[in-house]
């Protein structure tokens, strides 16, 4: 660590539902999905330079980052659900919506943005940060398993004024279950690492046997064998 202040930073991109998820034709798929499947594809990291986007450079000058990097995990299922008590009444349709399989593609782009004229503490930090992505990501499958889990089986209640809005409403609580169960876990380690390997970089910065290696190691095993929330909320990274 070099006796300067750096001025970097980490995005975590929240992970939109609305965006994400991929449904065909009514959330039904022609071919039943046995249980909770998971695609995942391997991490994707590209670099972008501030010079050749300067879009990149949002906002007042003084607060620029000299760097940051960004990721957000996209999960996008197809379901297996079978319409159950259907009430085809005119205008107070109802139905019960039973999961029978969840099919997930789960793929997390990484993005560095940086200038091209960073230094090497830059660079380091921000692969730091890479690295950090890359070990979130690898815990989400688990997570995505764990919330297809959680509502599978599961019967969902909507109503409206036809099948195809009590539809809509039920299949929604089905989202809102699973993006809820994906956030609380895999998003909210993803923040927590980020946040801790901050804290700790700035904590060390003056240790000159310190590598950005270490504190990634050490980021992840605190929030790993302490869970989320290893930083209270008001120390974040000012100290």
């Amino acid at each position: 660590m070099q006796d300067k202040s750096i001025k970097t930073c980490l995005i975590v991109m929240t992970c939109v539902f609305c965006a994400f998820f991929c449904l065909t034709g009514c959330g039904l798929i022609s071919i039943p999905i046995n249980g909770v499947q998971v695609e995942r594809a391997d991490p994707r990291v590209e670099t972008l330079y501030f010079e050749d986007h300067p879009e990149l450079l949002a906002g007042p000058k003084e607060e620029r980052y000299e760097a940051y990097t960004t990721w957000f995990f996209s999960l996008i299922p197809a379901f297996d659900l079978a319409e159950e008590n259907v009430d085809t009444t005119p205008g107070a349709a109802s139905l019960d919506l039973k999961v029978r399989g969840i099919q997930f593609k789960l793929s997390c782009p990484i993005t560095v943005n940086l200038s091209k004229k960073a230094p090497k503490e830059t660079i380091d930090h921000e692969m730091g940060h890479v690295e950090l992505a890359k070990r979130a990501y690898g815990e989400a499958e688990s997570a995505a398993r764990k919330a297809g889990d959680a509502v599978m089986g599961k019967r969902y209640y909507g109503m409206g004024k036809s099948v195809e809005e009590a539809h809509a409403q039920a299949l929604e609580q089905i989202k809102n279950d699973l993006r809820f169960d994906f956030q609380r876990t895999a998003l909210e380690f993803a923040e927590e690492l980020s946040e801790t390997f901050d804290h700790l970089t700035r904590k060390n910065w003056y240790e000159k046997d310190v590598t950005v290696q270490n504190l990634v190691d050490q980021a992840y095993d605190k929030c790993k064998n302490a869970g989320v929330r290893t930083i209270a909320p008001e120390q974040k990274l000012d100290k």
